[in-house]
């Protein structure tokens, strides 16, 4: 089983940049899941595809005209949604999102990478899903902990952390709610995908978030 963080989506056409940003994340020890290279010979193609967006906590989109029209692009990101990952518009090119594809990734915040130089792009994406995933393995290390911490009776099951309802987000936090309408709130046990959107300006690396004050 690949151990990755990142599973990078895009068209074919993109694969230069696709393969540039995959680089750099490795380079700053970030683990990449990317196609063709991560799936093993003889393994069935969208297998491989669900199990490496599964197996990851981020999903990097190279957003292109390529990509808006690519199917193949848009069933990934659908699964992306419908698993919960955190999805990461990184934009090449001046294009608007089709209807279907501004439904999975209708976010107030892209990472445009439109204007050159692409590099200082990349690295700004870099520091992003590093902050991303520094929160959710610290995250991971306090539920671990407070588990850890808890005593066990012997002959009963160690005891699970209380499951607590997360607070109203304050306005600029990294949670995206719809203004109200006919399809908000949701009904009962529907998760509209937007609820997994990522708010990127809140992992901006610190030289930028200051230098925008």
């Amino acid at each position: 089983m690949s151990h990755h963080d990142v599973f990078i989506s895009y068209a074919k056409e993109d694969k230069p940049i696709a393969d540039a940003v995959c680089a750099k994340l490795e380079s700053r020890n970030i683990r990449c899941w990317i196609a063709p290279r991560d799936i093993p010979p003889g393994k069935n193609f969208p297998e491989a595809i669900i199990e490496g967006i599964e197996d990851g906590k981020v999903v990097v989109l190279i957003f292109s005209s390529s990509a808006n029209k690519s199917p193949h692009v848009t069933r990934e990101l659908t699964n992306a949604v419908n698993k919960g990952r955190i999805i990461i518009p990184f934009r090449i090119e001046d294009v608007l999102p089709s209807k279907s594809m501004e439904y999975l990734i209708s976010v107030p915040h892209w990472l445009d990478a439109v204007s050159p130089p692409l590099e200082r792009h990349i690295d700004r994406l870099v520091g992003i899903v590093e902050g991303i995933i520094n929160t959710e393995q610290k995250s991971a290390g306090r539920d671990a902990g407070s588990v850890a911490e808890s005593p066990q009776i012997a002959g009963y099951p160690a005891p699970v952390s209380p499951v607590q309802s997360s607070p109203a987000p304050a306005s600029g936090s990294g949670t995206i709610l719809p203004e109200p309408g006919p399809d908000y709130p949701p009904e009962p046990g529907h998760i509209p995908p937007w609820h997994f959107l990522y708010d990127i300006k809140k992992h901006l690396p610190l030289q930028e978030s200051s230098s925008q004050q």
